[in-house]
């Protein structure tokens, strides 16, 4: 997939995000701020059984930290608890190495377009970081 195809699948989740939306009494609230660039972010998670079954994040963010939300919640929407850090830990590697391997899950792939970018890997990288601090990871 080249890199234009990237910034359009980027762009798609920035304009119709999944997971924007009202954070309610049911969901476990944690928090990202960017003093770099003002990104904030508020995500909140619910778990069942040590499986995340609702993810919604409200944002006043750039365009990549909301694309990089939506791609959060679709990916981890119906995962388990535990399987949270190794995807952030996955993303971490496509950032800074820009390691996309055979093994990458195919949603984080268009990120990898950031890892150009070292000043905006906290833009990818913040609601990630909220989840993990509400999923007390």
């Amino acid at each position: 997939m080249s890199n234009k195809e990237h910034q359009a699948i980027l762009m798609e989740h920035y304009k119709s995000p999944h997971g924007l939306g009202v954070i309610n009494e049911k969901h476990t609230v944690g928090k990202g701020v960017n003093s770099l660039c003002g990104d904030e972010i508020r995500v909140g998670v619910v778990v069942e059984n040590n499986t995340i079954t609702d993810i919604k994040f409200e944002a006043r963010a750039c365009s990549i930290c909301i694309a990089s939300s939506s791609i959060m919640t679709q990916i981890l929407t119906n995962k388990k608890t535990s399987e949270v850090n190794s995807f952030y830990e996955e993303l971490l590697d496509i950032l800074k190495k820009n390691d996309v391997s055979a093994e990458s899950h195919r949603l984080l792939i268009p990120l990898s377009n950031i890892s150009k970018m070292p000043s905006r890997h906290k833009c990818a990288l913040l609601s990630w970081e909220a989840l993990r601090d509400a999923c007390k990871l």
